[in-house]
């Protein structure tokens, strides 16, 4: 399976790196629909998939905007991968140099969108959405990096 592995040696079928800001949203939201409609999931799989992206992408230039201080500029880079193994699935990479976030996908009290929106927690719903919307995500924080890994598949 592709989270089994560091996937370094997966080869890149298209990429796109742009400043994290509401200014790079359009094309990074564009860039994310060209490699969902080209792939072969169903359209209920390419739905979730562009969801998930937009909200952690929401998430990274939310986040780092604040954080727009430091001396190098904050960048999203987003990554469509090729497995030989996996030719039904989609497999999409968001990479940001910004402050390190780890939403711990795994512990997420899936049971919250159940509960009355008084008692609900404040935020975690979106990453939820996130975990929900694909088969498998996953993140980790590797050379001053936040990567998120996102796949659909069939």
């Amino acid at each position: 399976m592709l989270f089994d592995h560091p996937h370094d040696s997966l080869p890149v079928d298209a990429s796109l790196s742009l400043p994290a800001s509401m200014d790079s949203w359009d094309a990074l939201i564009s860039f994310t629909e060209e490699q969902t409609e080209d792939s072969p999931l169903s359209a209920a799989k390419k739905y979730g998939m562009k969801l998930a992206v937009e909200e952690l992408l929401s998430n990274i230039i939310r986040a780092n905007s604040s954080a727009q201080s430091t001396s190098s500029p904050i960048s999203v880079e987003l990554l469509r991968f090729a497995d030989p193994s996996e030719q039904q699935a989609l497999f999409l990479q968001i990479k940001d140099n910004g402050l390190p976030f780890d939403p711990h996908f795994d512990d997420l009290d899936e049971g919250v969108v159940d509960a009355p929106l008084k008692d609900r927690p404040i935020g975690g719903l979106g990453l939820l959405l996130v975990k929900k919307s694909v088969d498998h995500v996953c993140y980790q924080h590797r050379d001053s990096c936040n990567i998120y890994r996102l796949i659909s598949s069939g």
